[in-house]
């Protein structure tokens, strides 16, 4: 299974600016914000934040912006007129709806959706610290930008731990920790930087020792927690993957990859509803296109790890089904069904299941040894010694292949086998 150690490097390094925002509420009422920003693909707007009043909240899903916008509206409040709605908005019309959203250009006509004003443009000097949006009366807002990340622009040693890799980052960002010009955020976010890249370099002590010092500095960062999380992960320790997680989530309850690697870590203890769970929840959270296949990937792997534990066939098939329902390529859940089928004597749709799994893997020998059972069970003989032969050119582990050779021998010597045992295995 694999952990998402590339993508974090990618993320904290690829980056050209290291923005957090902060959405800030000192109006009587709650307030619920949006951002619009530039993808590749267009504008996109997205929303709700939800923030109570007197209180802030920090949005950890968004490190690379450079140009924004954003909007701040109330829910529809009773006076003695009737009800009324306060926003904030005026500079620019982006779509939202009033449930949470994310739109893009093509979609401002889609149902529910409707053009409203947001504030802008917010232009943040690489790399930030921290962007505060404050709703400060029924008509006044106010956006201000951490004042160090203009200084920050110009420190080498800060820019190179963020954006280079390898010893090159690590070098730089050593230099910036034992500068002494770096404290709170800014000094937390070096020591997530440093860990990473320690992390690609299998040093794992010493890219733990870095996460733990950042949550030490600044325990708001959703990102330390999710990479301590990484390294208790490649040390099998789950539950310390775990609560780290949890934590994570806890600070961004939409960090998609949280839910994924937690997912992840479910699925390695065998608690395999959770993993399913949280899979779903990621999936449900919009992730991009690559996310997305990574995950549904993960998801037909539990059901089909669920499957095998499954002590009814009923309920063993309806794990593959919903497998490949998610994923039709996962080349081991039509393994698995093939040979399930093959127990129940569906011959004919076990070759069919296994002849695609056969075409998706063409190594696989589980899958030719399994084909064999299924041809043997239809009395098809020479199909069976033929599948067979070629599972163990394939060199199989030394259990599968005893199996193997043992149902090629009676049928070579032309006795009646006994019934084999079907050959599922997990992801």
């Amino acid at each position: 299974m694999r952990w998402f150690v590339a993508l974090l490097l990618l993320a904290l390094s690829g980056s050209k600016a290291f923005a957090t925002i902060k959405f800030c509420n000192d109006f009587e009422h709650a307030v619920q914000f949006a951002l619009a920003y530039q993808s590749k693909d267009g504008w996109v707007s997205e929303g709700w934040v939800r923030v109570e009043s007197k209180a802030c909240q920090t949005d950890s899903k968004h490190p690379d912006l450079t140009e924004f916008y954003w909007r701040g509206e109330t829910d529809w409040i009773k006076t003695r007129g009737g009800r009324t709605k306060w926003s904030w908005g005026k500079d620019r019309e982006f779509a939202v709806k009033d449930t949470s959203f994310s739109l893009t250009n093509s979609d401002q006509k889609i149902k529910g959706a409707h053009l409203v004003g947001f504030i802008g443009p917010v232009k943040i000097n690489a790399p930030s610290v921290e962007v505060t949006l404050t709703i400060v009366d029924a008509k006044g807002t106010m956006t201000s930008i951490s004042s160090e990340g203009a200084a920050l622009e110009s420190d080498p040693d800060y820019q190179a731990c963020q954006t280079a890799s390898g010893d090159e980052a690590i070098a730089a960002c050593d230099r910036a920790i034992g500068s002494g010009k770096f404290s709170g955020r800014l000094l937390a976010n070096l020591h997530v930087n440093r860990g990473a890249e320690r992390h690609g370099k299998k040093d794992f002590d010493g890219a733990l020792a870095d996460f733990d010092e950042a949550i030490r500095i600044d325990s708001t960062i959703a990102l330390a927690f999710a990479n301590r999380a990484s390294i208790h992960y490649d040390k099998e320790e789950y539950d310390a993957a775990i609560q780290d997680l949890d934590k994570a989530i806890e600070l961004d309850p939409k960090y998609v990859r949280a839910y994924q690697d937690r997912g992840d870590a479910y699925r390695e203890k065998g608690d395999l509803s959770q993993a399913i769970e949280d899979y779903k929840k990621a999936l449900s959270l919009n992730p991009s296109d690559k996310q997305k296949a990574s995950i549904e990937n993960a998801l037909s792997n539990a059901y089909v790890d669920r499957g095998v534990d499954q002590k009814d066939e009923n309920a063993e098939l309806a794990d593959y089904d919903e497998a490949l329902r998610i994923n039709p390529n996962n080349a081991v859940a039509l393994n698995n069904r093939g040979a399930t089928y093959t127990s129940k004597g569906e011959y004919d749709r076990a070759i069919q299941d296994l002849d695609l799994a056969i075409k998706l893997k063409p190594d696989y020998a589980r899958a030719f040894r399994n084909r064999g059972d299924a041809y043997r069970g239809k009395g098809d003989r020479e199909h069976a010694i033929a599948d067979y032969k070629h599972a163990l050119s394939l060199n199989p582990d030394d259990a599968l292949k005893k199996e193997i050779q043992k149902a090629l021998d009676e049928l070579e010597a032309g006795t009646e086998p006994n019934a084999p045992k079907p050959a599922v295995t997990t992801p």
